[in-house]
């Protein structure tokens, strides 16, 4: 199988969800607007030009989830439940 065949459903995934993280416009599973950022900062450390997606977006997108990282630092294991809500 041809690489570019194999990128183009994950450039696909990237620009159907990058409102999902920009402005929040989806209910996303828990954890998404981590995850997400970090496979996107992954794919641009790989090489991959994402298109549509200026790069001061990305760097917003990774400050917000640098962010929310930054708001579990501190908590114990068990103020966070299951579902990813704190006490």
């Amino acid at each position: 199988m041809h690489a570019a065949a194999t990128v183009a459903p994950g450039l696909r995934f990237i620009g159907r969800n990058w409102s999902c993280v920009t402005d929040g416009s989806c209910d996303a599973p828990a954890g998404f607007d981590v995850i997400f950022p970090g496979m996107l900062a992954h794919a641009i450390g790989m090489g991959l030009e994402i298109p549509l997606v200026r790069q001061a977006d990305v760097d917003a997108v990774l400050r917000l989830r640098d962010r929310e990282l930054r708001g579990f630092v501190g908590l114990s294991p068990t103020a966070i439940s299951l579902t990813g809500s704190t006490n």
